[in-house]
């Protein structure tokens, strides 16, 4: 079935989709929004560069005279 697009409240427009199951005889819809899905990106793009942002940082310890050297410390700062 063709999606249907419709908005909500704030305006933003979301496609809606019947999909039917392989499980049983229910049909469920099938939601796609363009505002979610940039969100959900924006979310991701931030928190690849701040994991990024402080692997950078451990590495640059490493180099350092006074910088985090033992194993298990190191260990500790990426978790």
């Amino acid at each position: 079935m063709l999606p249907r697009r419709v908005t909500d409240n704030k305006n933003p427009k979301i496609d809606l989709c019947r999909e039917k199951s392989d499980r049983n005889t229910d049909y469920y819809f099938k939601m796609a929004s363009h505002t979610k899905e940039l969100k959900k990106r924006s979310t991701n793009e931030q928190f690849r560069k701040r994991f990024e942002e402080e692997m950078q940082k451990i590495a640059e310890s490493l180099n350092k005279k006074s910088g985090v050297k033992q194993v298990d410390k190191v260990h500790e700062r990426i978790r």
